[in-house]
């Protein structure tokens, strides 16, 4: 594919180090995604305690859960930014199953049709890291790493791969480094 060997010559790809890399500056994607999802975990069971409390306060409680829910949004979206920073220099510190980050859209109809309305990740060909950078698993070099490359559906476009689909959500090209 002629755009992924000019992508490759830019330094545009997930580059996947021989030896565990150091963690980009400032918070990792793990650790972004523990005060997104804990907090609100704990918001949403709050919000029904209260509902459950006083039939005074449902109107209160439900918008205040919308506004929630808006928030935790927002800031899981800034966790995929944040991943997507992590595959470019080959490593994550956070690993789904399954699952989106907003990025231009959930994955596209053809792709929940084939996966579901969460796409499947895999992360072997990326080293995983914990939040302090300490390896938990090596990367295995037969494997595309996750991340954004040259879409194989459009042409002068750049899909996120996920380690095993194309998720059918279109990004910029990353910056060469």
């Amino acid at each position: 594919m002629p755009a992924y060997a000019q992508a490759a010559r830019e330094g545009r790809l997930p580059v996947v180090p021989n030896a565990a890399p150091p963690l980009l500056p400032g918070r990792s994607a793990g650790a972004m995604a523990n005060r997104v999802i804990l907090p609100f975990v704990a918001g949403f069971f709050g919000c029904i305690v209260l509902a459950l409390l006083s039939d005074r306060l449902v109107v209160a409680v439900c918008v205040l859960s919308l506004v929630g829910v808006v928030v935790a949004f927002r800031a899981w979206r800034r966790v995929g930014e944040r991943n997507l920073e992590e595959f470019q220099h080959g490593y994550t510190t956070l690993q789904l199953i399954s699952g989106a980050f907003g990025w231009a859209g959930f994955p596209s109809r053809e792709q929940q049709r084939r996966h579901g309305r969460t796409m499947p990740w895999d992360y072997a060909g990326v080293w995983r890291l914990g939040s302090d950078g300490a390896v938990i698993t090596a990367p295995d070099t037969t494997v595309l790493p996750p991340g954004l490359y040259p879409s194989p559906h459009r042409d002068d476009a750049w899909e996120i791969w996920t380690g095993c689909a194309w998720m059918g959500s279109y990004r910029p090209a990353p910056p060469a480094r």
